[in-house]
């Protein structure tokens, strides 16, 4: 069996090496637009223990990279922005998930798998897919160059904007959600030294206020480095390559006044790390300074994640564009990558895929739904808000923060590799 992986993001990379790892005897390719690995591309995340667990499926050495390139921390401290605390949640504990919640630069849970990718003799850099069609018991797959490749079966990994999607449902394009980000990374030695002592036992910080959200994190193992992020409500999305003043003067606007325990006169937290991190240049652009801008793109949840004969699926944002705020989108693709390659390697050779596609729709579509469900809830509270609203929200956070650790276990417990398991033996 030939099978194709479009896309070679995190979920195409988990796809290829579950795929490796379980059908030794099929050929496998994967397509990249990108010319070399993109080990530079994404901002930061938080990995939780359901992502690390669905990675140790696929290789128990990638939690161990990813904890020695990432900060581990199970509690995320809530204020609002007045500074007033609203809480600590307790969230993702080793003890209680058997992995530690991470959090890291995108790029660095990307070379860790990539590492444990032995084989890459099936990885090709620089072709762009320009289409995706089937012809009878094939998928026929033309790339921009004008060249073609045939497979059994092609898995769509190419994310929020993906062409294989076009071949399962015509039309279902990607819309702006009406949220933009903006984020990057600082030395931890660059910050005002007051708000450097805080992250010794407030390592992850996340404030909501009137108009945005502004949250910072320590991400590498030993502290040196920051992460921080914006995500507030815009008309339209923000230009990537926009100039970096404005960039500066629009998150001063919306969160200079913002206030935090660890302020002092000469260094208030908020604008220190805006103007250390977008600096002092009139001309740089956002990508020229390392300031990413983020737009939040999603795609309508799809009636189904394969083409009708289950030759076509997709995977990761490609079927589902997980928005940042559940912190979710690696895992989930991690699972899709590792059910998919767990179906196929119980189907033997003769894989009926109209089959593929229903269990693995059986086993997915309703996790799936559910973290959406919770990302509009959470996406929603870094709008414009009235100050009713505000008010509410502090309160259910105060509220969510009282709670046992217990109520995010549905997300963090989840084992795919289980769930695929209980699937087939109900099949028998």
């Amino acid at each position: 069996m030939k099978i194709l992986i479009l896309g070679g993001g995190i979920c195409g990379l988990s796809t290829y090496l579950a795929l490796k790892q379980r059908l030794p005897g099929a050929t496998i390719n994967l397509y990249e637009s990108h010319t070399s690995t993109t080990l530079g591309i994404g901002g930061g995340l938080g990995l939780a223990p359901n992502g690390l667990r669905a990675l140790h499926s696929l290789d128990t050495k990638i939690p161990e990279s990813i904890a020695a390139r990432g900060f581990g921390c199970d509690r995320i401290l809530f204020r609002n922005a007045a500074g007033r605390k609203l809480g600590t949640m307790i969230s993702g504990t080793k003890e209680r998930y058997g992995f530690e919640q991470q959090f890291l630069a995108r790029s660095e849970v990307y070379a860790a798998v990539l590492e444990r990718v032995e084989d890459k003799s099936g990885i090709v850099w620089g072709r762009k897919v320009q289409a995706v069609k089937e012809d009878g018991k094939r998928v026929v797959v033309t790339f921009e160059d004008g060249t073609t490749e045939e497979a059994h079966l092609v898995l769509g990994c190419d994310g929020v904007r993906s062409v294989t999607r076009q071949a399962v449902v015509n039309g279902a394009e990607a819309e702006y959600q009406g949220l933009t980000g903006t984020g990057g990374f600082l030395s931890t030695a660059s910050l005002p030294q007051k708000l450097q002592d805080a992250l010794k036992t407030e390592a992850v910080t996340m404030t909501f206020g009137p108009d945005g959200f502004f949250g910072y994190s320590l991400c590498n193992a030993d502290g040196s480095q920051v992460q921080w992020w914006s995500t507030f409500e815009a008309a339209s999305p923000l230009p990537r390559d926009m100039p970096v003043s404005e960039i500066r003067e629009s998150l001063l606007r919306r969160h200079g006044e913002w206030k935090s325990p660890h302020d002092t006169s000469e260094h208030p937290v908020f604008s220190s790390i805006i103007k250390q991190a977008c600096g002092s240049s009139d001309s740089a652009t956002a990508a020229e300074q390392g300031v990413l801008v983020l737009p939040v793109y999603v795609i309508s949840r799809l009636s189904t994640w394969g083409s009708e004969s289950g030759r076509i699926l997709l995977l990761g944002d490609a079927a589902h564009t997980m928005p940042p705020d559940t912190g979710q989108g690696v895992s989930c693709a991690a699972e899709d990558a590792i059910a998919i390659a767990m179906l196929l390697e119980n189907a033997g050779e003769n894989v009926d895929f109209r089959k593929l596609k229903e269990d693995y729709e059986t086993l997915r579509m309703p996790r799936i739904h559910k973290i959406l469900d919770i990302a509009k809830r959470m996406g929603d509270q870094k709008k414009k808000l009235s100050a009713v609203q505000e008010l509410m929200r502090d309160v259910a956070m105060w509220v969510m923060c009282k709670l046992p650790e217990g109520t995010v276990s549905e997300r963090f417990a989840y084992d795919v590799q289980m769930e695929v398991e209980k699937l087939l033996e109900k099949r028998k």
